[in-house]
This record gives C-alpha cells, sequence and structure tokens, in this order.
C-alpha cells in the first residue's frame, strides 16, 4: 500500500508561533500550505519548508474573509489532492483595561481569532470528512479562563475558541477526525512583544514557568503532537499550560 503524503495548512505561518509550526511539521514531512496575512512573510515560510525537502504554498490573506478562506482551501486540495491538517494559529492583540477597549479593537480579536478560526475550519471539513481523516488543531489561552489586566477582548476571543473546538471535535469524530486545541502559555514571539506593554511584560516574565518564556519552537511541539499519528485517539481535548 502506498504511503499518503500528509498535507497541512498552518495560519498565522508568516512569524512567531505559526512559523514555527508550519517548519516542525515540514521536518515531520508534510507539506505546508503557509497562510499569513503578508505576502511576503507567508513565502518566506514556504520557502524554508522547501528547504527542509518538503512542498510549500504561500497564500496570503484575511482569515476573517471568507470567500478568501474558501479559495484558499480550494487551492490547496487541487494543488495536492487532499488537506490532512489544519493549525489555525493567525492571531492579533492589543492590551487595553475595558474602560478604554474601543469596540473597533474588540470586533478586531473576535473576527481574527474566533470569526478566523471558524471560517478555516468550514473551509477544510468538506474535504476532510470525504478522506475520513482529518487533524484540526486550534490555538487557545489560559487567559480565557483565568483572566489578566487588559486582555479582555483577547481572553473573550480564546474562550470562544475553546467552546468552538469542543463542539467541532464531536460533529467531526464519526469522520475520523480529531479537533483539539493547545495554548503554551506566553511565547516569546512579537505578537506577545508587540501586543503587552513594559510593565506587563516584567509580570509575565515573573509569573512564567522556571523564570523564562518558552521559544516558538518549544511552543510548536505540543501543536504538532496532536497531528501525529500516535495521538490518533485524541479528541475534544483542551491543553494549556497551567490552567486546564
Amino acid at each position: 500500500m502506498a504511503t499518503v503524503q500528509r498535507t497541512a495548512i498552518v495560519t498565522g505561518a508568516g512569524s512567531g508561533l505559526g512559523r514555527a509550526i508550519a517548519l516542525q511539521l515540514a521536518r515531520e514531512g508534510r507539506d505546508v500550505a503557509c497562510v499569513d496575512l503578508h505576502a511576503a512573510t507567508a513565502e518566506q515560510t514556504a520557502a524554508d519548508v522547501e528547504a527542509l525537502g518538503r512542498r510549500g504554498l504561500a497564500v496570503a490573506l484575511d482569515v476573517r474573509d471568507a470567500p478568501a478562506v474558501r479559495a484558499m482551501a480550494e487551492q490547496v486540495r487541487d494543488a495536492w489532492g487532499r488537506i490532512d491538517i489544519l493549525v489555525a494559529c493567525a492571531g492579533v492583540l492589543k492590551s487595553a483595561p475595558v474602560v478604554e477597549l474601543s469596540e473597533a479593537d474588540w470586533d478586531w480579536h473576535l473576527d481574527v481569532h474566533a470569526k478566523g478560526t471558524f471560517l478555516c475550519c468550514q473551509a477544510v471539513l468538506p474535504t476532510m470528512m470525504a478522506q475520513r481523516y482529518g487533524r484540526i488543531v486550534t490555538t487557545v489561552s489560559g487567559l480565557a479562563k483565568a483572566g489578566a489586566v487588559g486582555t479582555a477582548a483577547y481572553a473573550a476571543a480564546k474562550g470562544a475558541i475553546v467552546s468552538f473546538t469542543l463542539v467541532l471535535a464531536r460533529e467531526a469524530e464519526p469522520y475520523g477526525i480529531t479537533v483539539n486545541a493547545f495554548g503554551p502559555g506566553p511565547t516569546d514571539t512579537p505578537l506577545l512583544r508587540g501586543g503587552v506593554p513594559p510593565e506587563r511584560m516584567a509580570e509575565t516574565l515573573r509569573r512564567a514557568p522556571f523564570g523564562r518564556l518558552p521559544t516558538p519552537e518549544e511552543g510548536a511541539e505540543l501543536a504538532v503532537w496532536f497531528t501525529r499519528d500516535a495521538t490518533a485517539h485524541i479528541t475534544g481535548r483542551i491543553f494549556v499550560q497551567g490552567l486546564y
């Protein structure tokens, strides 16, 4: 029997955690569609995937754009014949206390995180259901449960993804599709460094296990773990550093 060449889609693949996940999937023999808001960063990650000996595909899109997301899934399926893995990692972060939080920033967080995750999952599901195989990994945060000053929009968006993941896992299970969520905790990425004020970053570092933030490569390991054959029996799980 011929070995199936697994393919993956990673959103937010242009930098930080998403980039680390895309490259680790490539190291494990997956072809990777690298989806990012910015074409240049998507192309760089796709080139690095190819340097690891796998096929890379760069797709620039906004995960809030439903037609663009559907077109991306069709592009991957048409190019490679399959969609086996989706890691929904695109995200934004802007800190503000509730009293100062603008409606636009609230909508931005909910749309990119919750709506973007929904749209990407919905777009790949028909292909995965037809294959009777799929691995979907969403990205969440312990802030959805614990909260922290200035993170209302981000925490609410991640909480929505937690609930969505649990529902989708039940709906997808009959088709051989696993759906799990991971949250490595605060990770040393451009998103964190750019979205958290210096005074809060100091507190984040103080509270970090073992006194340091994990690297994107360390954070990526949990996401990729959910895509391996050894975890084919695990679905509907929310694995978050320290809180779940």
